[in-house]
């Protein structure tokens, strides 16, 4: 078994319309985020179609994904 470990970094509150990037993910890192009210799009370059999200969809970002 591999150790696991977790750590809270921001907690953001957006209004529309906002859009944020994000940088490569380090090694031994799976970025995640929650939507925990109203919706959001999850784009992801070279990753196909955008991901309509909504209050209660957690996204975990594996393999270094760049998100927008």
């Amino acid at each position: 078994m591999m150790p696991v470990s977790g750590q809270l970094e921001i907690r953001c509150s957006y209004g529309a319309p906002w859009r944020i990037a994000y940088d490569r993910a380090n090694a031994g890192e799976m970025p995640y985020h929650v939507v925990l009210g109203g919706s959001a799009i999850l784009e992801i370059p070279g990753g196909g179609a955008p991901q309509h999200l909504a209050a209660g969809d957690i996204v975990l970002l594996s393999h270094g994904s760049r998100p927008r």
